[in-house]
């Protein structure tokens, strides 16, 4: 029920809407339960009346003059009694003027009147039905879309753990399907159950006014069918959300897979994945059969219970028709059994409906689990505000792990100052990269602190602090856009002047002049319609152009070919001048003019210094340096042969 009542704060904002559609609705009831009030007692009229007297005189006034009169002046009945405390006796005295009406007319002109009225009941009811569709259409759609938005918004301020606890396929899963089904078991299904109950309270109604000792009868057995109903109903909370996690399943491993495509392939092992997909998809079958063999069966048992009521009242009602001086009319008798068959089908599809309703609540549980969760990095209380770096960057004694257990950074020390090029060398899982991510706090240290002139990074507002920073690293993410507007991500309103500036100095305007559109060439998703080289060229002019005074290269050339990697290095090189810059590097050859090499293993800082200095002071790095320099040999000579 709360994750009803939160929905409910995105209705708010157009409760116009609710309350039209919920007069729309009630509207809709009442047509539909006058039309039996009147049709079988005006039926009884015309065809167990006299043939021979089927023209005889009216009482001068049209059946429907009659009619609206009868209607004012029980409206105007319901307004005393209302005063006087009741309404009791109001539908007597509805019934014995629609009585009289009938009596004080001919068959054909009741024939008439049964015609006409019925095709306006049938226009007004068919009519109310669809406007309160479309309002509740109207109504839900806007309810979806912002539902939507703010689950997306919430994901933008989510930490980078947020994406490490929840998978991609799961995250999209809940976005999407899980929202788009909301709109189903939520709004569609709330407005369908408003519509639903007031039928069957109208109905309802008139079977307690035509006879209440038959009413009970018929009613006697609901309270154990809505007791079995809610049991249905707390199961089918349970399966869905299994589904649904299944779902997510299939979606996460598709996603994953689709994106490594390439190793698939290259490895052979396309028969592996499909077997392993597989059996996801089994298992989201057994699921998904579980949850609808349980969800199926809701309607058609509340039908067979409801069928069973209404052949029991059909025996007893009959059995007292049959009786000597009965007081149940057949006519009564025969709108009693109208009114109740017709509550059949609102009842049913209450049952489904709220059947659906509990699959719903375990989806909006799986919307709201992401919405609620807790960003790990959050705006400081009194966010400091810097808008440029004098002093540079310092670590003091900060230790770092990602689950709370294994320490990844074991008192790290280190200072990059302003306008020096810092370099982080070591083996693979040394904690380099975690040290890079410290800084624009996309984590924050367990103990000890880090500085940007002298002021802890968490009391710096997160916008200031990152808009401080150019971050380009191994895996380039660009986007399925124009090379304009991945190189001005970090600066929509750029020129193309601006643009092609910051393409020149990232040695990439050769190549993006080269392409079929230029500037305007679509990338493809993740840019894989470029090569490695040429995406990271234009990563490093999206951060050129954001003119950072700190730049953060993670593995910026590892994974590229000698001749992609120099035309990077001499795009580096264009942006190192007056920044403040940390490097990551896999090929030495890459830092050996930084100002200031930290080496990096296990988590600690073991040895520091220039590059002639670290060669003969630290066995570890003239280790690296030599196995580069014999890797680099050996690539030499297979070139030259």
């Amino acid at each position: 029920m709360k994750y009803y009542l939160r929905i409910l704060k995105y209705i708010k904002p157009y409760w116009q809407w609710a309350v039209i559609g919920i007069i729309l609705t009630g509207f809709y009831a009442l047509v539909s339960g006058f039309s039996l009030t009147m049709l079988y007692p005006a039926f009884e009229k015309v065809f167990a009346g006299n043939k021979s007297v089927i023209s005889q005189p009216s009482s001068g006034e049209s059946v429907f003059v009659q009619f609206f009169d009868l209607v004012g002046d029980t409206i105007d009945k319901s307004h005393k009694l209302y005063e006087e405390g009741g309404f009791g006796g109001i539908g007597d005295h509805f019934k014995k003027g629609f009585d009289d009406i009938l009596a004080s007319n001919s068959a054909i002109e009741v024939l008439k009147f049964i015609c006409i009225g019925a095709l306006i009941l049938i226009f007004l009811k068919t009519g109310s039905d669809y406007a309160q569709k479309v309002v509740f259409v109207r109504l839900e759609q806007k309810v979806v879309m912002h539902l939507r938005n703010d689950l997306f918004e919430s994901m933008q301020k989510q930490s980078l753990d947020f994406h490490q606890k929840f998978k991609s396929g799961e995250i999209v899963t809940r976005m999407v399907s899980d929202v788009a089904a909301v709109r189903t078991f939520t709004i569609s299904n709330v407005a369908e159950i408003l519509k639903n109950v007031m039928q069957v309270i109208v109905f309802l109604s008139m079977t307690f006014i035509i006879s209440w000792r038959l009413a009970i009868i018929a009613y006697i057995v609901v309270p154990p069918i809505m007791l079995l109903i809610g049991k249905i109903g707390h199961k089918l909370k349970t399966y869905s959300g299994r589904a649904q996690v299944a779902v997510s399943d299939v979606l996460s491993y598709l996603s994953e897979r689709i994106s490594a495509a390439r190793v698939v392939i290259a490895f052979d092992q396309g028969w592996r994945e499909t077997e392993k997909f597989k059996g996801i998809t089994k298992n989201y079958y057994r699921r998904f059969l579980k949850l609808m063999r349980l969800d199926l069966l809701a309607a058609p048992l509340s039908e067979f219970l409801g069928t069973v009521i209404g052949v029991a009242v059909l025996y007893y009602g009959a059995l007292q028709i049959l009786k000597p001086n009965s007081s149940l009319s057949t006519g009564s008798f025969m709108v009693f059994l109208a009114a109740l068959f017709s509550m059949m089908h609102p009842l049913t599809r209450t049952v489904k409906v709220y059947a659906d309703i509990k699959k719903g609540s375990a989806l909006m549980m799986r919307i709201f689990e992401i919405m609620d969760y807790k960003p790990t990095i959050t705006e400081p209380e009194n966010p400091v505000e810097i808008k440029s770096l004098s002093k540079g960057i310092k670590f003091n004694n900060v230790s770092f792990s990602y689950d709370g257990n294994g320490k990844v950074l074991k008192d790290i020390s280190l200072e990059i100052p302003y306008g020096d090029t810092v370099a982080l060398v070591g083996p693979s899982g040394g904690g380099k990269s975690t040290i890079a991510d410290l800084i624009p706090r996309f984590y924050d240290p367990d103990t000890g602190s880090i500085t940007i002139d002298g002021i802890d990074i968490r009391d710096i507002s997160l916008s200031s602090l990152r808009n401080l920073m150019g971050i380009v690293t191994q895996e380039t993410i660009l986007f399925n856009d124009t090379v304009a507007a991945n190189i001005s991500y970090g600066k929509p309103e750029a020129n193309l002047e601006e643009i092609r500036k910051a393409a020149e100095l990232a040695n990439a305007l050769d190549f993006i002049e080269a392409m079929s559109n230029g500037f305007d060439t679509i990338l493809g998703e993740r840019g894989t319609r470029i090569s490695g080289g040429e995406r990271q060229r234009i990563a490093i002019a999206r951060a050129i152009l954001r003119n950072p005074q700190i730049l953060i290269f993670d593995e910026a050339t590892s994974a590229l070919d000698n001749e992609a990697e120099r035309a990077v290095q001499a795009a580096i090189g264009n942006l190192l001048a007056n920044r403040t810059t940390l490097v990551i590097a896999h090929r030495l050859s890459t830092i050996v003019r930084a100002d200031m090499i930290y080496v990096v293993d296990g988590g600690k800082i073991i040895s520091s210094g220039k590059h002639s200095q670290l060669l003969s002071e630290c066995d570890l790095y003239k280790r690296l340096y030599e196995l580069e320099f014999a890797h680099r040999k050996s690539v030499g000579q297979r070139e030259g042969d």
